[in-house]
């Protein structure tokens, strides 16, 4: 570590610190481990690792964008537990604990509590929210959540490594440098495990941050840091295809990836490090966790299909079935993330000197409050949540573009610029779908990233003015601080209301999932039960049944299968090829009930008239049986 990076807090308080978060963090998320059910995307999750308990191969039997370690791990929890539902989501609350936890000892280590503390209730509040209404997204069994520690574990260990070199200690000169690296290829090799972009996006980030401990002036370290740093905004470009030319995504996810690629090179300062070598490391951590599942199934599928339906290469439907627009900063979004990045000027254009009297921690503070009285008064009536959430989306953009142009190529700011790097990188998963969920999913490293840009930014290293100076900036600081954990706890409070307040109903939804919804919206689920009541009553345990185009979860919940390849059916994914196969599997496998409904989320609008002949089939084959509130149950008519 360069002697000009603040000094790191010790280890041993570190982690204490760390648990208490893990503990608090634990007990607020455990709080909505039973509560509501999201029947689209955690009932097509369940449904799909419920396919694989009963013996289907993912990408074989049926069709999935997520590779099979992520149905192993599920399935093992549910037969170690027996529990299924309440299995995966307490695994998953543990892990959200654990990952906010890893997000405030990495930010702990090099900034101060407030600081670490202020961004891990933003991360809670704001990025795990609550709906009383529905329940907590974050109960879904996302890939995304289990690649995020992975991905920030593989961050943390490489910008340690290309700190130290530049730093000169001795991990980057030796083959010990090696392990923490083929550490972090690993940890990425382990993310594409179960989320293939992820895994990916985290080697690419790591291969890109490391080009910043090579030595400057070493000709192979010159032309291979050329290569990774064209390769990443190659790769941008590739990945985002037709909307790279988009205003808003350019700026919102290309411009931070063009910005790492300047910023990031070899440093005068480098250790004595071997590129070629570092990048071969690298790769073979990646793969040694990689072959293990990746080489059986390309051996099964064929190359084409492995590139097309685990790839999701050459024409695979992702982009085109799920692809949203970028939408564009709202003036309350765009009022927040403007004066993040005139702040982020101030600590850098005026680092270590007074603005008008004020320390220029103060002045950047006095900046984020006009930002977010600023956002308050052109909210223009819209509900907190929604300004909230368009912050959000663009609040990492902007943090990151904004770091990576104003923290400098020095040695003090090399792990800085490190995690800039393979955070930028990272933001990529938001494509295609910029939403709230992606932005959670993707946030552990960008989090990481611009708070240590900010601390770095915020520190410096002489005197911050006047006495009268810096007690204005402390302050105006304080102020900034309480109004943001004032905002989390207004995030957080109806959730939690809706949990310890109100009467908890049971969600009577079948023995699978034994849930409680808050007794205003008790109504509002009752279909749920009484779906899942019909669905047995009409069928044999065990049997299958076909649901579109959204409702496999009602299967999972009734404990009947969906045995097709396509369990849902998003307008484009499966394309009209497969709608044609799954007419000749309906053919073949004549289920004696088939469930339809109205879409229930804005991927699968449209999906009627898309799959008209499909709906054909079903109004022939299956005339109505019973209409509940939510769902129509159809029977298969006899066989003329």
């Amino acid at each position: 570590m360069s002697p000009r990076e603040r000094t790191a807090a010790p280890a041993a308080r570190v982690a204490a610190e760390a648990l208490g978060v893990l503990a608090l963090v634990l007990a607020y998320l455990w709080l909505f481990r039973g509560y509501g059910f999201d029947v689209v995307d955690e009932g097509t999750q369940l449904a799909q690792i419920d396919r694989v308990a009963r013996g289907a191969r993912p990408y074989l039997d049926f069709e999935t964008g997520y590779t099979p370690w992520f149905f192993a791990l599920h399935v093992a929890l549910w037969r170690v537990s027996g529990a299924e539902l309440l299995a995966t989501r307490t695994f998953g609350v543990l892990l959200h604990a654990a990952t906010v936890a890893l997000v405030y000892a990495a930010l702990r280590r090099r900034a101060s509590a407030l600081l670490a503390g202020t961004v891990v209730a933003f991360d809670v509040a704001f990025l795990l929210p609550v709906s009383p209404r529905t329940g907590a997204p974050f109960n879904v069994p996302y890939p995304g959540w289990v690649a995020a520690p992975l991905a920030l574990g593989a961050q943390l260990l490489v910008a340690g490594v290309v700190a130290a070199r530049v730093g000169g200690a001795s991990i980057g000169a030796g083959a010990v440098g090696l392990l923490p690296l083929a550490a972090a290829g690993a940890l990425a090799g382990a993310a594409f495990a179960v989320k293939p972009n992820a895994g990916l996006l985290a080697l690419g980030g790591a291969a890109l941050a490391t080009v910043g401990g090579w030595r400057r002036g070493d000709v192979v370290a010159g032309l291979l840091g050329g290569l990774v740093r064209l390769g990443a905004v190659a790769g941008a470009l590739l990945l985002l295809g037709g909307v790279a030319s988009d205003p808003t995504y350019a700026v919102a996810l290309l411009l931070p990836v063009v910005l790492a690629a300047l910023r990031t090179g070899p440093s005068a300062d480098g250790g004595a490090a071997r590129p070629l070598r570092d990048l071969i490391v690298l790769a073979a951590g990646f793969l040694l966790p990689t072959a293990a599942w990746a080489l059986p199934l390309l051996l099964e599928l064929g190359a084409t299909r492995f590139a097309r339906e685990v790839l999701l290469l050459d024409g695979g439907g992702v982009v085109d079935a799920y692809l949203l627009p970028f939408p564009a900063p709202a003036p309350a979004a765009g009022a927040v993330c403007a004066a993040v990045a005139l702040a982020a000027v101030l600590l850098r254009r005026r680092r270590g000197a007074p603005v008008a009297g004020v320390a220029p921690a103060g002045a950047a503070s006095l900046v984020l409050l006009a930002g977010i009285a600023l956002a308050a008064a052109t909210a223009d009536g819209r509900p907190a949540r929604i300004v909230g959430e368009e912050v959000c989306l663009w609040l990492g953009p902007g943090a990151l573009a904004a770091a990576l142009l104003l923290v400098p190529r020095r040695d003090d700011t090399t792990r800085a610029r490190a995690l800039l790097a393979f955070a930028a990188l990272y933001a990529l998963q938001l494509f295609p779908r910029p939403d709230l969920i992606h932005v959670a999913m993707g946030a552990p490293p960008v989090l990481v990233a611009a708070a240590a840009a900010w601390s770095w930014l915020a520190s410096p290293p002489g005197a911050e003015g006047s006495v009268q100076g810096r007690l204005q900036g402390r302050r105006a600081t304080r102020a900034v601080i309480v109004l943001l954990l004032l905002a989390c706890a207004a995030r957080t409070l109806p959730g939690l209301r809706a949990r310890l307040v109100e009467t908890q109903v049971p969600l009577d939804a079948g023995a699978r999932a034994p849930l409680t919804i808050a007794a205003p919206w008790a109504g509002e689920h009752a279909w749920l039960g009484a779906a899942v009541a019909a669905i047995r009553e009409r069928t044999a345990d065990g049997e299958g049944i076909f649901t579109f185009p959204d409702l496999a979860g009602l299967g999972f919940l009734a404990d009947r299968p969906v045995p097709f390849f396509h369990l849902y059916f998003v307008p484009g994914r499966p394309d009209l090829a497969g709608e044609e196969r799954t007419i000749a599997e309906l053919e073949q496998r004549r289920p004696r009930l088939a469930l339809t409904g109205r879409p229930r989320v804005a991927a699968f609008a449209g999906a009627a008239d898309y799959f008209a002949r499909l709906g054909a089939y079903l109004d022939e084959r299956y005339p109505v049986a019973e209409e509940l509130a939510g769902v129509t149950l159809r029977g298969r008519a006899a066989q003329r």
